[in-house]
């Protein structure tokens, strides 16, 4: 009995002008509509898969995946060799002459190496403003490499002559950079799933090591010019005139998004936004949301992504070193320029490999980047301690420390040999990032938001500018040639990073555990189509409820949304989003393939010109039939299933439409004998019931003494279903897509279905404060009665035990039928304990829903003016709704709390938070009810200024008592001794309980009395209840509930004229209301 409900968001209506449609099928499940009135806060993903139905298959995955690789991946990775040869170039320029012609002494070179990270560290607060405001491809053009940028920069390196000319280049040559890494982490973020991350920009990461091979032949070739203009002014002009051409075929190529990316279909850019949509990271949003700065500011991961990637560039410094071990090599100055080629094939083969292994290899993402540091650390402490003689332990220990130091530009420096000065040899040193990409791609993954990617990016980047500048403090000169100082900080670096990346891990694993179970309760009650609409909310991942922190990919063969295993529905806490999404529609099991072969083929022989599988009815003595029966043919969908209503939730029961018969009515007679004699199965019922007493007694307080919440009702599961096998029932559990839910079958065709539900999850903190162990206990005798009863009497027809879980406040019949559990219900029964008893019992229909209202924070006292206060838009509300109290019926209820609205009284409130509750007697009322709520809450956004959010839990609709049934229901109570006030006066009671049992009524003839219970001292959900439904008086009131059940179903089974009265009455109910939209 929902009093207290739990958000499950099934829909998210943000306030703005005008509402979309979706598109919506006639065997599609009733959704909330989604109002999107302003898209200014919607992600650019939501925008390109907006109004349709996403059903998509893994071909058409694959097929979009294919085609980005084959487009975009090769665009970024030109670029990043592009952009790493034109910041190299410099130390190609240093052998051919710069350093002469300019006149550079002592240290002028190395600043000019470090002068460049200066520019890139100054760059990082700009380009996150950009980025946010543009699209990253068209930023990353113009930035890269346009005549007005890149080029020109490089250009202007050939008409320096002096140091301070250089410096300024250098500088403005870093602040053009400093947008290129951001830039291409967000595009790849957008372009593909956290998964594939690690590889894709490992992959343009690596082309460094191409830019190396291919920057070795044109110094080679250029290198052999010697009329003209000096060699190092050709490299700068051949660079530069590339860079511009790439800008301009790059501002062309590059799709800002999936959305306008010529080379997909249709089809292919729906799929691929879905692919991201997982990440729960958006594709981009031009809004700033200054929340999301201070989510990022205050967040441990931005700080330890900051830290780590400072910490990581520091041993970029040891480039310095690679000059030194090599100083005997006496090669050429052009065969020097060759030297780097190897080193660049070895890079792009060892980054894409160890980032594929991360990728096929489970829960290796930090373990990778632990073991690659550990690599690097054994380097160092090769090169720190190895006798200087030893030049093969030098040089293997030096490689081992370059597979962890981040690239950077080339470097040279002067060495003294044999007592004169001379450029012997021109090292470059370009490091292969292998652990470095991996924290890059760790920080694209775990960081959602677009305002709060972009920040984090700038800080990541700022610690990698400040790392470079840093690290060649500690490399002084007259340490030569062993520097210990600046080989220690190396050392350090990595023993400190290694220590880092294990507690990151740890970090994440507990932040996924401490919100697992949160999520799983929400993924438990949400459909797939309702988890997808997290995707572009441009939430964080703070506030997106479903996304956890990726701490590793997924093991072959799983598939999982949000941490959920779809295959077998077991809750996966730290795994991230499935590769490709599932299709949104069931896919058919084998047991329904062979049934639906065994609908067609029963339909073909039993029923091949329209007759009944009902024996005609025969007069007593004459043997003639009284009348003659024509049925009509079994109506059966493509599927080869029953033919159903256009809403699944709203499917009638048709003596024409069932799997294999049509259903038995009063116009026929089921195959078993007609002559039995009923009030001898009531008591063969009755006895059953009895002499299982002691076993449904230790049921139900095993029930009561092991209470669990929504969705979590595993113990209960256990024990019910276990039961019920032991009697004979055949048990499907973790029946339609619950894992607690089961449906217990006892009997077979031919005859009608009687279903008998059973409710078993209690409250939290109060346990079974609902008496639901004794529902479970009274549904179990009821079932064990009629299954007796039929085995003695031969009767045909079925009994169900169907085991709903969650009703408190997760709604799990609804979701039971809309996966059709009722589909061949005859009629469903269910008794309540409550403080009367009551056979006609109704319930208010209604539902809860989650409020949020957006302003913009300012200093309450400096400037106000300049806020949005989201305190006055729920202050508004509540004002609003206390004014249409005074319009609204008496049985009309609408409540609501507070949870969040600021907290510090000198800054105007940004976000307010409330809960609201709107329950009305009918579902009609409700309609009229929850629209006139509706225009409050877009009113005081209006009148405030807020963006609105609302989430709506489906609703719980009112009970519609099938008076046939309830009355049989009272007949068989009072010849147990128990007495019940007249209908009427039955009717006029009135409650004000809700139950997704309610929903049953509009789908099926049910009833849903209440009994009474001793409970002194408190009502249901008291504390008072919960001992009382554990009383041995309770449980003796329980077993009359569950034999006045079993003998109403009994009666189901046996009296045809009954059966009628039941069916015409459900048939006459005005059930359309149900169909509008508006009220699921």
């Amino acid at each position: 009995m929902a009093t207290e409900t739990r958000e499950n968001h099934d829909g998210v209506e943000m306030l703005t002008s005008a509402p979309t449609q979706h598109d919506r099928h006639e065997d599609d499940e009733i959704h909330v509509p989604e109002k999107v009135h302003d898209t200014s806060n919607v992600d650019i993903g939501a925008q390109i898969v907006a109004g349709t139905v996403i059903e998509f298959d893994q071909v058409v995955m694959r097929r979009a995946l294919w085609k980005i690789d084959l487009w975009v991946l090769p665009l970024l990775a030109l670029t990043t060799m592009l952009q790493f040869l034109d910041k190299s170039t410099l130390s190609y320029a240093a052998i051919f002459g710069i350093i002469e012609d300019t006149g550079l002494e002592g240290t002028d070179y190395s600043w000019l190496a470090s002068i460049f990270y200066f520019g890139y560290l100054l760059m990082q607060p700009i380009a996150a403003h950009i980025l946010q405001k543009l699209q990253p491809a068209k930023c990353l053009a113009a930035s890269v490499s346009s005549s007005f940028f890149w080029g020109v920069i490089l250009f202007m390196h050939t008409v320096c002559d002096n140091w301070g000319k250089l410096m300024a280049v250098r500088f403005f040559l870093g602040m053009t950079e400093g947008v290129v890494t951001p830039a291409f982490m967000l595009i790849s973020s957008a372009w593909y799933a956290r998964q594939d991350q690690p590889l894709r920009m490992g992959i343009w990461f690596s082309f460094n090591g191409v830019a190396l091979i291919l920057g070795g032949i044109l110094a080679y070739g250029l290198g052999h010019i010697q009329v003209g203009i000096a060699s190092w002014k050709w490299m700068f002009l051949v660079t530069g005139a590339l860079s511009v051409l790439w800008a301009v075929l790059l501002w062309f190529m590059l799709p800002d998004h999936q959305g306008t990316a010529w080379f997909l279909t249709d089809a292919e850019k729906r799929a691929a936004v879905e692919m991201v949509r997982h990440n729960h990271t958006g594709i981009h949003n031009n809004n700033f949301r200054s929340g999301q700065l201070w989510e990022a500011l205050t967040d441990v991961k931005t700080w330890a992504f900051f830290l780590m990637a400072t910490i990581w560039n520091v041993p970029n410094s040891i480039a310095t070193f690679g000059n030194l071990v090599i100083k005997n090599f006496d090669y050429g100055v052009l065969e020097t320029t060759l030297l780097g080629m190897p080193s660049g094939a070895l890079e792009f083969i060892v980054m894409i490999a160890i980032t594929y292994a991360c990728l096929r290899l489970s829960n290796t993402r930090t373990w990778c980047m632990t073991v690659a540091l550990t690599i690097a650390l054994v380097g160092s402490i090769m090169v720190f301690a190895a006798p200087y003689s030893n030049k093969a332990a030098l040089l293997c220990g030096y490689y081992l420390v370059r597979t962890q130091s981040p690239y950077t530009h080339g470097c040279t420096i002067r060495a003294h040999v044999s007592g004169r000065t001379a450029l012997r040899v021109a090292r470059r040193v370009y490091a292969f990032p292998t652990g470095y990409i991996l924290l890059l791609a760790m920080a694209s993954a775990n960081v959602a938001g677009h305002t709060k990617k972009v920040v984090t990016n700038s800080l990541l980047l700022i610690g990698y500018s400040a790392g470079n500048i840093i690290g060649p403090q500690f490399f002084k000169t007259n340490q030569q040639p062993r520097y210990p100082l600046g080989m220690g900080s190396c050392l350090v670096s990595f023993a400190i990073l290694i220590v880092m990346t294990v507690c990151l891990r740890f970090y994440l694993v507990w932040q996924n555990k401490s919100r697992a179970s949160a999520r799983q309760a929400l993924e438990e009650i949400s459909t797939e189509e309702e988890l997808a609409q997290y995707g572009f909310r441009n939430l964080t991942d703070k506030e997106n409820p479903i996304r956890g922190m990726c701490v590793f990919k997924l093991r072959n063969g799983e598939l999982g949304t949000g941490g959920r295993n779809v295959k077998n529905r077991r809750h996966i806490p730290y795994d991230p989003p499935l590769r490709y999404i599932v299709t949104s529609k069931v896919h058919e099991s084998l047991q329904q393939r062979l049934e639906r072969i065994s609908i067609r083929l029963l339909a073909s022989l039993l029923v091949p010109n329209g007759q009944s599988l009902c024996h005609p009815r025969t007069d007593a003595g004459s043997g003639q039939d009284s009348h003659t029966l024509k049925a009509k043919p079994l109506k059966v969908d493509a599927r080869g299933m029953p033919a159903s209503a256009p809403n699944k939730r709203l499917t009638t029961v048709d003596p024409n439409v069932l799997p294999v018969a049509p259903q038995l009515l009063g116009e026929c007679t089921p195959v078993f004998n007609n002559d039995m004699d009923s009030n001898r199965l009531r008591a063969v019922s009755d006895d059953a019931i009895d002499t299982a007493n002691a076993a449904l007694r230790e049921v139900n307080l095993d029930l009561h003494a092991h209470p669990e919440v929504l969705f979590q009702e595993y113990h209960a599961h256990k024990v019910l279903t276990e039961f019920l096998e032991s009697r004979g029932f055949d048990v499907q559990r973790q029946a339609f897509g619950l894992e607690t839910a089961f449906k217990a079958t006892y009997g077979s065709e031919p005859g009608r279905t009687v279903v008998v539900n059973l409710e078993y999850d209690a409250l939290e903190a109060i346990g079974h404060a609902c008496g639901h162990n004794l529902i479970a206990t009274s549904g179990l005798a009821a079932v064990l009665g009629i299954a007796e009863a039929m085995k003695q009497g031969g009767l045909g027809g079925r009994v169900v035990a169907m085991g709903t879980p969650a009703e408190e406040g997760g709604g799990g019949k609804i979701k039971m039928i809309r996966a059709g559990a009722y589909d061949d219900a005859f009629c469903c029964l269910m008794v309540h304990p409550m403080s009367k008893n009551n056979a006609y019992s109704t319930s208010m229909c209604g539902s809860e829903l989650t409020i949020e209202y957006i302003g913009k924070p300012a200093h309450a006292m400096v400037a106000p003016w300049e806020g949005i206060n989201a305190l006055d838009a729920v202050t508004l509300l509540h004002t609003s709704i206390g004014l249409l109290r005074q319009q609204i019926l008496p049985s009309d209820r609408i409540r609501g709390v507070v949870l969040e609205a600021g907290q510090r009284s000198g800054v105007i409130p940004s976000y307010a938070k409330a809960r609201y509750c709107v329950r009305s007697a009918s579902l009609e009322r409700y309609k009229i009810l929850k629209q006139r709520f509706v225009n409050c809450l877009e009113a005081a956004a209006l009148a405030s200024g807020c963006e609105l959010r609302t989430t709506w839990m489906p609703a719980y609709w009112d009970i519609r008592t099938n008076n046939a049934l309830a009355g049989r229901y009272v007949t068989h109570m009072e010849r147990l001794g128990v007495q019940f006030p007249s209908p009427a006066e039955q009717r006029a009671q009135g409650d004000c309980y809700s139950t997704d049992m309610g929903n049953v009524t509009y789908v099926v003839p049910s009833i849903h009395p209440t009994f009474a219970v001793d409970s002194p001292g408190g009502a249901i959900h008291t504390a008072h209840f919960a001992a009382a439904a554990a009383t041995d008086d309770a449980h003796e009131r329980t077993l009359k509930q569950g034999k006045a059940m079993a003998a109403t179903g009994l009666e189901v089974l046996l009296d045809d004229v009954f059966a009628a009265q039941v069916k015409k009455e459900f048939d006459d109910t005005d059930r359309s209301i149900a169909q509008d939209p508006s009220v699921a």
